[in-house]
């Protein structure tokens, strides 16, 4: 094997962990294949999506909307999620979703499990700027102070004013089963 090392301890050994580390294909987004669970969120990406279940037996649809840039610094369970106005009988698809006109109806930080709780998948991926859906500006906090922020999902924007504290919401941390019932009480 050309460029690759294998260091064994002892004749007939297995390749270290290194080694095998090594052989791994780095992730490419055309190595996933739909639907998929996520475990982290290493493998999510801004406009993929989700199915909703609603009481009513209709689905709505989840959406991540950002996932942190500076994986050392942030959990790797967490997401800023969106819960869009939009339903159907059928799961959402990338097709369906880009045929409508959709708005954001709630958005806050998000579990990964908020995906998997209802035994649901990443289902696939749609163009967030074609669908016309942004992420709302939100302070971090009710009250201002000095060292308030102005955020854009996980980035920071810019300090706060006490006018951005009158004007914006503020952001929000899900449980898991918080976009199940908006969904409901905002589509059913």
């Amino acid at each position: 094997m050309a460029g690759r090392t294998e260091h064994r301890s002892q004749p007939g050994s297995k390749p270290s962990t290194l080694v095998a580390i090594a052989k791994k294909r780095p992730f490419t987004n055309m190595d996933i294949k739909y639907p998929f669970i996520p475990k982290s969120n290493s493998k999510l990406k801004p406009g993929h999506f989700w199915p909703i279940r609603l009481s009513d037996g209709n689905f709505a649809c989840g959406l991540v909307l950002d996932v942190p840039c500076d994986k050392k610094k942030s959990n790797s369970r967490m997401f800023y999620a969106a819960l869009l106005s939009w339903t159907s009988a059928l799961k959402p698809t990338s097709q369906s979703l880009e045929s409508s006109v959709m708005k954001i109806l709630d958005q806050g930080h998000a579990h990964i499990k908020t995906i998997t709780i209802q035994g649901e998948a990443i289902e696939g991926l749609i163009d967030l700027k074609k669908a016309k859906l942004k992420i709302a500006f939100l302070v971090d906090s009710d009250d201002y102070s000095p060292n308030s922020y102005v955020y854009k999902g996980f980035q920071i924007i810019r300090k706060s004013t006490r006018q951005d504290h009158k004007n914006l919401n503020t952001q929000s941390t899900w449980g898991y089963n918080v976009i199940i019932s908006s969904a409901n009480q905002f589509l059913t």
